[in-house]
């Protein structure tokens, strides 16, 4: 386990000596870094959820550990971890577990750590840890932050593209405006692909299969992945559209309508999907009425909707 303590310390300074993009709502968690509460940061795969915690901490002494460690899997006594991360830092303030859904009952040893007094902050690709595994476990101490990928602002960041307000009317500075606007829309915002100016559809399209297997599949063993799969690319191919659990049923051959809508929470709960209510000041229509289906990133509808040609 120290061995494997050390590899992730040595990653870790790795990462925080290179240049990065400071995100929107990094100043908002900053005034909770020192109370005793769990910190947490989720969202997706690769939107930069490790990058942010890093800068949180910079300037703090903290130890790292990363469950998305294959070295990691199956392990079963959390307490070594602890004992190699004193071994290896011996003086830290914080601790900063990635990835945390990884581990089986992470609540419950999170928990113990906070009672020894311990300054934790974790991150997650998992909505549940916004809900109801926090809830059940740890109400009333932790305080929540979603990284998602770029916004556009932090996109022209990112792409060296700011443009100043008092250039903004020009042709020039107007159609290099809207170029950027129109990368933004078909490419998306996943970090990796503004900073290093990779070719999205490739990148984009192996992260959601990944995301699907990896987080969905495999999490919640899933026994028709087909099936699954059919739905995501039903919903990516229709997105903004309404949708309701018995047409989804009907247009993709589900036997049940239950079965949907456990899919469905699945693929929300894994980043992939975000869907929309419809307004009513009745809470009985909102219920009853379609809801509309997005997807976290424009940048998947080029990757993965069904396209004619």
């Amino acid at each position: 386990m120290r061995e494997v303590v050390l590899q992730h310390k040595l990653e870790k300074e790795k990462l925080l000596s290179k240049q990065y993009i400071l995100r929107d709502n990094l100043s908002r968690l900053k005034p909770f870094l020192n109370n005793g509460l769990i910190k947490i940061i989720a969202g997706p795969r690769r939107a930069g959820k490790s990058v942010f915690s890093l800068l949180l901490l910079k300037e703090k002494k903290f130890a790292y550990i990363n469950f998305d460690d294959n070295a990691l899997s199956g392990i079963k006594n959390l307490d070594d971890v602890i004992k190699a991360l004193f071994e290896v830092y011996a003086d830290f303030e914080f601790i900063l577990f990635d990835e945390i859904q990884n581990v089986p009952n992470w609540e419950l040893f999170v928990n113990k750590l906070q009672r020894r007094g311990l300054n934790i902050v974790l991150t997650g690709s998992n909505a549940n840890l916004l809900s109801r595994e926090l809830s059940d476990r740890l109400t009333g101490r932790y305080v929540t932050e979603e990284v998602l990928p770029f916004s556009f602002n932090e996109y022209l960041h990112a792409a060296d593209a700011a443009i100043e307000e008092r250039n903004f009317y020009s042709p020039e500075e107007k159609g290099r405006f809207l170029n950027h606007f129109n990368n933004y829309l078909s490419g998306g915002g996943f970090p990796e692909i503004v900073v290093n100016k990779i070719e999205p559809k490739g990148y984009l399209e192996t992260l959601f299969d990944s995301i699907l297997f990896k987080d969905v599949v495999k999490r919640y063993k899933v026994k028709y992945s087909q099936k699954i799969y059919d739905l995501s690319v039903y919903l990516i191919s229709n997105f903004s559209s309404e949708f309701s659990f018995t047409k989804l049923r009907n247009t993709l051959g589900f036997r049940s309508t239950m079965t949907v809508e456990k899919y469905f929470k699945y693929l929300e709960e894994s980043y992939l999907f975000l869907s929309l209510n419809r307004f009513s000041p009745k809470l009985k229509e909102q219920i009853k009425s379609p809801r509309k289906i997005y997807i976290v990133d424009n940048g998947f509808i080029l990757a993965k909707a069904f396209q004619i040609s």
